[in-house]
């Protein structure tokens, strides 16, 4: 195995469309890393730059130390498994997984036994001596990769399959062939082309476990391509996040979730998208960041949390959410923005008792709710005279925030509520760059 290093690797298309721009990357040996982003960020265009299927504009590639910008894609030991498993459906598994190892194995036997062996059969023995040798290499070679082609399957959970048809197999079925025959490859790195996106979800999370064991048992370097963020949370070592051809943000999977880079990378990464409001204060001189992490502000500071009379506001289209200065992070930037994801927004009926740590609220109208197995998520809107579900939704277009609760609460669309805003996991952002101000800062 090997790491890959990119340095100024970029690639401009006709018109200057500039489809990546990679300052600098690099994958350590062994490593798996997940490259994450919208359509268009430039992922699958890396993949291509890596495997040679393109060529940079500038920039140069490493693999194992030894720059391979100028090797044909069959030089460089880079294995590719594609979405479209191009499975060929009137061959066998077993000859689909060895069709590639012993094209290239017999090529490689072939052409040193024509430069170095046959002339030697040739002059002691004739033309018969020479054709029984190399029939000896040829079952010599077919033991050998019978042995391979077995114990990949065994790897991969395909071994009663080897004699069924590629027409006869499921989705699930051909993804295992096409990842069978990048591991008979043996290459230096492995490169996958969101090859789960086509599955059903339940396959889709039961091949991710395999292929996250099989990384840990092969030990290998893989490059993961997804725009599904929960895949890339679920299998990295490393997730680099791009927009736009460029890296936002690479770190693990706890450091991108937890501490975005900045609001891109917040607003992308999870499952649900995060909430964003305006940060107005209130003509009040307000105290600089804390330093430490999830810091609570003394009685005296928060004493207007959630109070009429707050230093600050939480701003979103139409509301309104009064925060007491001791929560203020946003140091002396006039233009912050805080962030909070579903979870960090509380759902409460009036009745209940509220969450610990005098946290700032508003009243709220649900509007929508999802059963999510484990908890509720829920699509509310502030508390307005209409009544029904579709009269709220017109009426605030646009200010919907989404918040969880718990699935026993059972809430239901047109519920009047209590959302309270755990500001000790806000995230906040200059309002202007978009840069985190709190980077460090764990939530």
């Amino acid at each position: 195995m090997a790491g890959l290093k990119l340095e100024k690797l970029s690639k401009v298309y006709p018109g200057e469309v500039t489809a990546c721009d990679i300052r600098e990357l690099e994958v350590a040996d062994g490593e798996l890393l997940v490259l994450v982003g919208p359509s268009g960020s430039g992922k699958t265009t890396i993949l291509r730059l890596i495997a040679g299927l393109e060529e940079p504009t500038s920039g140069s590639i490493y693999l194992a130390g030894r720059r391979v910008n100028d090797l044909p894609p069959r030089r460089r030991n880079v294995a590719m498994v594609f979405q479209s498993q191009a499975i060929y459906p009137h061959w066998s598994v077993y000859k689909n997984l060895a069709f590639g190892p012993e094209l290239r194995e017999l090529g490689w036997r072939r052409r040193l036994y024509q430069r170095l062996a046959r002339p030697l059969h040739l002059l002691m023995g004739g033309e018969a001596d020479a054709r029984h040798a190399s029939s000896r290499q040829r079952l010599a070679c077919s033991r050998e990769l019978r042995e391979r082609v077995r114990q990949t399957a065994a790897l991969l959970e395909i071994e009663a399959l080897l004699e069924r048809r590629g027409s006869e197999l499921s989705g699930g079925e051909e993804q295992r062939v096409a990842l069978g025959r990048a591991i008979l490859r043996r290459p230096a790195l492995f490169l996958f082309d969101e090859p789960l996106s086509s599955l059903d979800v339940q396959l889709r999370v039961e091949l991710r476990r395999q292929l996250k064991r099989l990384h840990t048992r092969l030990g290998a370097t893989m490059i993961y391509v997804t725009h599904d963020q929960s895949e890339a949370l679920a299998l990295a070592d490393r997730i680099a996040v791009l927009k736009e051809g460029k890296i936002e943000q690479i770190g693990t999977p706890r450091e991108v979730y937890e501490r975005p880079a900045n609001r891109f990378v917040a607003g992308f990464m999870g499952t649900s998208p995060m909430n964003f409001f305006q940060a107005l204060t209130c003509g009040v001189c307000l105290p600089p960041a804390c330093s430490g992490a999830g810091e609570t502000p003394t009685p005296q500071a928060r004493s207007a949390s959630t109070g009429g009379d707050g230093a600050w506001q939480l701003s979103a289209h139409e509301w309104r959410v009064a925060v007491g200065a001791g929560w203020w992070h946003g140091g002396s930037e006039e233009t912050a923005v805080v962030g909070l994801r579903p979870e960090d927004i509380l759902l409460r009926r009036p009745e209940e008792p509220p969450p610990a740590g005098n946290l700032p609220c508003a009243a709220a109208t649900v509007t929508l709710v999802e059963y999510q197995g484990d908890a509720c998520l829920a699509a509310v809107v502030p508390r307005n005279t209409h009544e029904s579900e579709k009269e709220a939704s017109q009426e605030w277009p646009g200010a919907v925030l989404l918040g969880k609760a718990l699935v026993r609460s059972g809430l239901k669309p047109g519920e009047h509520i209590i959302a309270w805003c755990d500001m000790r996991r806000a995230h906040w952002f200059d309002g202007k760059s978009g840069r985190n101000l709190r980077p460090t800062s764990a939530t």
